[in-house]
């Protein structure tokens, strides 16, 4: 199921996550950034049940964040960071919206982010308070596996950055997928830099120990192989996994697939992995190169955008949002 903004021409650049309930008042409404138009202009829009009645709610997003990795924490939106495919648009910038006041995007007053630049990076909300900026590709253009700890304070009038304390062991990535799943961190996927090599892998680690542990990626290694692109999201007491992966050939084929894991009866997390029955079907709108899938949830559930740097500048096709039920 595909749902388009009343725009025909229109397509999601940012979907905010907020991690399926830390706060319940996220279950209210679903808010998403949409490009639309030929003029390529950004708009804030929201939905009360995420599939119909899309209403405007600010049509000046922050120049250059378009595209930014969006979470939601409590009565605030936040953009952070550098584009999440534009190797063009790499910063450190923060911006919110507050969901109460409605008086547009502002700049958020922030401390410690001055070497936090970057793009393709992954954000994942921790608590109500707390969110993990992960990875990336900074401005000399390097692939980063570091991580910062950005934690909002003052009601959100404030944002303290600071390094995790131990370096990632995962390679440095862009364009990956990151997720909270009960009381771990997963890094999964992405590829070495914006137009290279797929990272077949997956990461985990504790949040509190920030030791980071290689997960095994299924006995037949189809969960993450030559995936360009990937998303991550828990959902249902399940982490999901949902990829593109190129299958070789002259024109690199795709395919798609989502997969998911759940907790054994100790309450741990399970390395096994399940295909699920229904995979998504939206092959003709994506290329074979590195692009960005976002998946989060919302009233039980999973809302995907997918985004390649050409949609927001060039000719190529925008995918609407799509929906699993």
């Amino acid at each position: 199921m595909c749902i388009r903004d009343r725009d025909s021409d229109a397509f999601p650049s940012v979907i905010f996550d907020s991690a399926h309930g830390t706060d319940s008042t996220a279950a209210a409404a679903l808010y998403a950034i949409f490009v639309c138009g030929p003029e390529r202009r950004a708009v804030l829009y929201k939905s009360a049940n995420g599939v119909t009645d899309w209403e405007k709610v600010c049509d000046d997003v922050p120049d250059g964040m378009e595209s930014s990795p969006g979470v939601r924490l409590q009565n605030r939106l936040w953009l952070i960071g550098g584009s999440a495919v534009d190797p063009e648009r790499i910063s450190n910038r923060i911006c919110y919206y507050d969901l109460d006041l409605g008086n547009g995007w502002q700049e958020a007053e922030v401390t410690g982010f001055d070497a936090g630049a970057r793009m393709g990076h992954a954000c994942t909300v921790v608590d109500d308070n707390t969110v993990w900026v992960l990875g990336g590709l900074d401005k000399y253009r390097t692939s980063l596996n570091d991580g910062w700890i950005l934690t909002f304070s003052d009601g959100g009038e404030t944002v303290n950055a600071k390094p995790l304390e131990k370096e990632s062991d995962w390679p440095p990535r862009c364009m990956f997928s990151a997720a909270r799943f009960g009381d771990m961190i997963w890094v999964c996927g992405g590829v070495t830099s914006p137009n290279g090599r797929p990272l077949g892998d997956l990461w985990a680690t504790d949040s509190g120990n920030l030791l980071w542990n290689e997960r095994p990626t299924g006995e037949t290694g189809l969960v993450v192989t030559n995936a360009v692109g990937i998303g991550a999201v828990a959902a249902d007491d399940k982490l999901f996994v949902l990829m593109m992966n190129r299958t070789g050939g002259p024109d690199w084929q795709l395919d798609s697939g989502m997969w998911a894991i759940g907790t054994s009866g100790m309450g741990e997390t399970s390395d096994t992995w399940v295909r699920t029955s229904r995979q998504p079907d939206f092959l003709n709108h994506l290329p074979p190169k590195p692009h960005s899938i976002a998946v989060v949830c919302f009233q039980n559930r999973l809302y995907l955008r997918h985004l390649h740097g050409n949609d927001l500048c060039g000719d190529f096709v925008r995918s609407p949002m799509y929906v699993y039920v």
